[in-house]
């Protein structure tokens, strides 16, 4: 009992030291952004909670990382944040703000390497996604969401027909 109990709380380490390195990772270019924005998230929670569900660490860590970029975004100015846009549609690596995301999505990609679950890693990629662009047109957070999710769905249907359309054909030849 007390065997399990250390090995749980040795476990929990572990996943909360993978999740802030990687978290530290994915705002490296943003160093002097993280304790500030940490400040007013209950990662901790969060962290549990994905944990509880399955997330791996490395997982939680980005999961954490689309929750922060609303509050850094929201410290730029209307100019800023338009400019900053404008650098994302052009690719232009001489932005800060840009070459910082393009980094995270680096070590986004990174991390999926080292760890590729089925379909979570696309996910996440895409929230992120959605997450950075919103916010940077100044999107609430449930308007980002629902786009994202129409996307989705406007991706998935396609599939779906076809497969059903595969099974109604596959069945038809006995």
């Amino acid at each position: 009992m007390l065997r399990a109990f250390l090995k749980k709380r040795a476990d929990n380490r572990e996943y909360k030291r993978t999740f802030d390195d990687c978290l530290l990772l994915l705002f490296h270019a943003f160093p002097d952004a993280l304790p500030s924005l940490k400040r007013g998230v209950d990662l901790t929670d969060m962290m549990r909670s994905l944990q509880a569900d399955g997330s791996n660490a490395r997982e939680s860590s980005v999961h954490a990382a689309t929750m922060l970029i609303g509050p850094l975004l929201a410290s730029l100015s209307g100019a800023e944040r338009q400019a900053a846009l404008e650098a994302f549609e052009r690719e232009d690596l001489n932005d800060p703000i840009y070459k910082g995301f393009n980094y995270m999505f680096d070590i986004v990609n990174w991390l999926r390497l080292i760890d590729p679950p089925p379909n979570r890693w696309q996910l996440l990629v895409s929230r992120l996604s959605y997450e950075i662009g919103g916010q940077l047109r100044g999107m609430p957070r449930e308007t980002i969401h629902a786009r994202r999710m129409e996307a989705q769905v406007q991706k998935e249907v396609p599939r779906s027909i076809a497969a059903v359309a595969e099974v109604n054909g596959s069945g038809s030849g006995t």
